[in-house]
């Protein structure tokens, strides 16, 4: 562990004492929580292991540092950890939905599910960037080189269809952990609202190649 990380979990958080030792590491670190904000994540931390009692959520680790994961917090489900900066604890809704991520894991018994979170984890991001790149080529390919309209309508179609089912398998995963999030969260209008803006974000950059693609369809009719 790093001079500048701490190492808690659900369970210790769940605590008193647990809570008043993270206050003491942040304090040092210039992150202290107010009262009521440390009281929403002791509610929060509460709630999700009081909620999936068969997953005992209160083993899961939190690693609180600097994390170079998308948005300031990154899971890894296989190994019931977390880690997330300081300055999100601030707010518990994105700690409940990394917490979810697991939750949906151990409830599956791994398998399929955790095949999801590998791709999603290690994947998601690549194949948007690259497919984003890749679609403007292939549609302009498809453009020049298909002899008519139907067959251009129709190569446009396969290459949309790959797009989707490439990008669906995160977007579920997503909505998923921020449903689970939400029933643990205490202010779930305000907290619904900070998760929200972060599946946006996923969505914007799975669309981005189907718009491409969508584009090269329109005018594929002309």
């Amino acid at each position: 562990m790093r001079p500048n990380e701490f190492l808690t979990s659900l369970g210790s958080l769940a605590n008193a004492s647990g809570l008043a030792e993270l206050q003491q590491h942040l304090h040092a670190s210039g992150d202290t929580l107010t009262p009521e904000e440390a009281s929403n994540l002791h509610d929060m931390v509460k709630n999700v292991i009081r909620n999936a009692p068969k997953q005992q959520m209160e083993n899961v680790e939190i690693r609180v540092g600097p994390t170079p994961g998308y948005g300031g917090a990154a899971t890894l489900p296989q190994r019931g950890l977390i880690s997330i900066e300081p300055r999100h604890l601030k707010n518990p809704a994105l700690l409940a939905h990394e917490a979810g991520h697991i939750e949906s894991v151990r409830e599956s018994g791994g398998g399929v599910y955790k095949s999801i979170q590998d791709f999603s984890r290690n994947r998601f991001k690549e194949i948007t960037q690259y497919g984003t790149v890749l679609s403007i080529p292939a549609a302009i390919g498809i453009l020049a080189l298909a002899k008519n309209p139907a067959s251009k309508k129709r190569a446009l179609n396969i290459l949309t269809g790959l797009a989707a089912a490439a990008a669906a398998p995160t977007l579920i995963e997503e909505v998923v952990a921020t449903r689970k999030a939400l029933q643990n969260v205490p202010e779930r209008a305000r907290d619904a609202r900070a998760l929200s803006s972060g599946i946006k974000d996923y969505a914007w950059a799975a669309a981005k190649p189907m718009a491409v693609l969508q584009l090269a369809k329109l005018l594929a009719r002309k």
